[in-house]
């Protein structure tokens, strides 16, 4: 027993002594612009967001881009000017009845920052109306607790390759969790399928539940939603080379639950690019229509 106990010492000396600090090199090396331009037909201020990219392994929030110009032009002549708020905001403010254009009209987006220009061009796409946002109280099954859940519903317009980005919100906050991004092509989550002009399906229908945090020890799952809460849904028109933008982003931000499948690292596809050089630049434009519901739980 004293042996054991020696030789089980002598050798947690030897592991902590063969302990090495690695250090990965992620292949960062120069910061790019990003170009955080998701905009719609609301009445309300939009914003378009400029920044800095980081080192992968850089926990530090986003440097903004100050100083710089950025236009959004629409195809009938008009153009909107981005004041700049500071810290990397820009911001158009519409006037009471205004809003940023209409469905069919070609934007295309001009940045001037730290002396290089950047342009993108999209269209803003229809968007069908959100039916209704219905509760169904269900039992205890498949491990999902008793209580009230909710489904959006909505019929994909016709013609192939409508996408579409649903965002909710419970009681004011956006549902922003990985798992809780609901992006829609055709009425389904993705191209190919052959469908066209259906209602969206079942698991689309159920991502404006929220996911629940993991447990503690001892703690019960609670059903996401009660009496009182208030649903909102913002149903949003996206460009096809927007849902694809979207569908990397989801895998990066999942990567780690694929196990052995685990993807490489990457950045998404960009739409923005610099005119008359090769100045690299990340981030993407859209111009969405938008129709929205909001639904209290009775």
């Amino acid at each position: 027993m004293n042996r054991l106990y020696i030789y089980l010492a002598v050798l947690s000396v030897f592991i902590m002594s063969c302990e090495d600090v690695i250090e990965i090199d992620s292949g960062f090396k120069e910061a790019s612009l990003v170009v955080d331009a998701w905009i719609d037909d609301l009445e309300r201020p939009q914003t378009v967001r400029l920044t800095k990219s980081q080192d992968y392994f850089d926990s530090q929030l986003a440097t903004g881009v100050s100083g710089a110009q950025v236009t959004v032009k629409r195809s009938d002549g008009v153009d909107l000017t981005f004041e700049d708020n500071g810290n990397g905001n820009y911001v158009w403010t519409p006037t009471a009845g205004e809003t940023l254009g209409e469905v069919g009209l070609s934007y295309t987006l001009e940045i001037e920052a730290e002396g290089v220009s950047f342009i993108a061009e999209t269209v803003m796409d229809p968007v069908p109306v959100i039916d209704s946002i219905a509760q169904i109280y269900e039992e205890e099954q498949f491990g999902f607790p008793e209580g009230i859940y909710a489904e959006l519903f909505a019929t994909d317009l016709d013609g192939i390759g409508n996408a579409y980005w649903a965002r909710t919100w419970k009681n004011d906050t956006l549902l922003n969790k990985p798992f809780e991004m609901a992006i829609i092509y055709d009425g389904t989550f993705s191209p190919g399928t052959g469908t066209d002009g259906i209602p969206f399906i079942f698991p689309i229908r159920r991502q404006v539940n929220p996911i629940a945090d993991d447990l503690e020890e001892g703690e019960e799952a609670q059903a996401p939603y009660k009496v009182g809460d208030k649903i909102y849904v913002e149903l949003s028109s996206i460009s096809e080379e927007a849902f694809d933008f979207l569908t990397i982003a989801f895998e990066q931000m999942t990567n780690g639950d694929n196990g052995i499948f685990t993807l490489p690292l990457a950045n998404s596809g960009t739409n923005v690019r610099s005119v008359g050089t090769e100045v690299p630049v990340l981030g993407f434009f859209n111009v969405a229509s938008t129709s929205t519901k909001t639904k209290m739980i009775e």
